[in-house]
């Protein structure tokens, strides 16, 4: 697989390995900048969100962490996860709305961690709706972040993966056996 990230900076990458061709350090100070709503300039969705009956995974981040979280979210949904994200949400559709009933719908939440997703009024109303609907809940953090007091007391508990601490193979690992069996195709 390869992603050509902002900036003209490739990613490749396996099931087994991903190797940036540039420090993850530049990746994600390039993904600090710009409007919440925008994902970087060229980057773009790699699968058309989940939309069906069966039971799928909610995906929330920061459009500005696009470029770390689509190769993620890309490969589960090629192992055959049922994943949703907002690039599902219907053309002239009203955003909080569909991302309400997204994850009402949804049988598991998963959040991905950083300082720009706890920026997001988007990605914090997203956590709280999922925990009020007592969603099953998974955070994956991608670099050190520090949760404020509220967002410490709401899921610091919680399951987590830290991402930025663990090798690709020990991170798919525990990921995989975090997210149910009932997201999962079975063909």
């Amino acid at each position: 697989m390869r992603w050509v990230l902002p900036g003209g900076a490739v990613l490749v990458g396996d099931d087994e390995q991903r190797v940036a061709c540039r420090p993850l350090a530049a990746v994600l100070e390039q993904s600090r900048s710009g409007p919440e709503e925008v994902i970087p300039e060229g980057v773009t969705p790699p699968f058309e969100a989940f939309q069906g009956g069966e039971p799928f995974v909610f995906v929330s981040y920061s459009h500005k962490d696009a470029v770390l979280v689509y190769p993620e979210i890309d490969r589960l949904h090629r192992m055959g996860y049922r994943i949703w994200y907002d690039e599902g949400i219907c053309p002239g559709g009203e955003w909080p709305e569909e991302i309400g009933r997204a994850l009402t719908q949804a049988a598991f939440f998963m959040v991905f961690i950083s300082p720009r997703a706890l920026a997001s009024k988007n990605v914090r109303n997203e956590i709280n709706m999922a925990l009020a609907r007592v969603k099953p809940f998974l955070a994956i953090y991608l670099e050190e972040t520090e949760l404020s007091p509220g967002m410490e007391l709401q899921i610091g508990s919680l399951q987590a993966i830290l991402m930025h601490r663990l090798d690709a193979i020990r991170y798919r690992r525990r990921l995989e056996a975090a997210l149910p069996t009932s997201v999962r195709r079975s063909d």
